[in-house]
């Protein structure tokens, strides 16, 4: 799992090994390009992804009319763009292992 909280990620991480399945965690901004094709390097070097599920979102509630554009700015590079670099980064990999699923959830 890559996130930004670590605190969230080991709470997630708990929770699937308490229901016998096995996780990892990282560290990852997913609204930049960089740091995700390097955590995902990373993370293919200790051992290999078959699934990734793109889950990552920011939010704002209130009236359209008062975003600001740095809040539109930040839930277009992470619930958009972080989806779309995750992909990237992995659709080598799944394709050189001939498979692997990509699941996109937004909101």
């Amino acid at each position: 799992m890559l996130g930004r909280t670590e605190s969230k990620l080991e709470k997630g991480e708990n929770e699937i090994q308490q229901l016998g399945g096995k996780a990892e965690v990282a560290i990852c901004n997913t609204s930049l390009k960089g740091e995700v094709q390097k955590t995902i390097e990373v993370v293919l070097t200790e051992g290999k992804i078959d699934l990734v599920i793109n889950h990552a979102g920011v939010g704002y509630f209130g009236p359209l009319q008062h975003y600001e554009p740095h809040q539109i700015d930040e839930i277009i590079d992470t619930n958009v763009k972080g989806t779309i670099y995750i992909s990237q980064a992995l659709l080598p990999h799944f394709l050189k292992q001939n498979k692997g699923k990509i699941i996109n959830l937004n909101s």
